[in-house]
């Protein structure tokens, strides 16, 4: 594993966070990471472009799947854009292995949700209101202390923060890598 992987992860769980808190990824974080792999590909390659040829490929297809479910409200835009930059950076271990291992995630963190909804709440806020202190992600959480608290009873839907199973299959392809 190298520095610009390890970069990587360190990301990936900083969106993770920022999802579960505020239920958003930031974009300015997703073309870090696109600029990211293109940094380590070329810089590693010797800037031969013919080695983009399979990630650009997976990336393309996952955009694609992942904006379609964006379109018919399964997945939100933060979440489709960082499915897809991570499927650039996973292509070298095992694509497959990731994508069951996210679903897997997600499913579980689904069901989770679907239990323990009003406690995770009280779980989000306690952290929001601890965490507000770290500068660098002051700018990220006094957007939700803003947003009001929402009315758990009146919703028809959960709410599932999908860069937490992003990371969580990350890891887990890692594993079994």
């Amino acid at each position: 594993m190298d520095l610009f992987f390890i970069v990587f992860l360190v990301v990936c769980a900083f969106v993770a966070l920022v999802d579960f808190l505020i239920y958003k990824i930031p974009n300015e974080v997703i073309v870090f990471l696109f600029a990211l792999f293109f940094t380590k590909v070329l810089l590693e390659s010797g800037f031969d472009w013919s080695v983009m040829k399979t990630p650009l490929m997976v990336f393309g297809v996952t955009f694609f799947v992942c904006f379609v479910l964006y379109a018919i409200k399964m997945l939100g835009a933060g979440d489709a854009k960082f499915i897809a930059v991570v499927s650039l950076w996973v292509v070298d271990y095992n694509a497959l292995l990731f994508f069951i291992f996210m679903a897997l995630a997600g499913g579980i963190l689904g069901l989770i949700y679907l239990k323990a909804d009003p406690f995770i709440e009280r779980i989000r806020f306690f952290l929001i209101k601890k965490l507000s202190a770290l500068k660098f992600l002051e700018g990220y959480l006094t957007e939700k202390k803003k947003t009001p608290t929402r009315h758990l009873k009146s919703l028809s839907k959960i709410t599932i923060p999908y860069g937490v199973a992003v990371f969580a299959g990350v890891l887990l392809m890692l594993n079994f890598y």
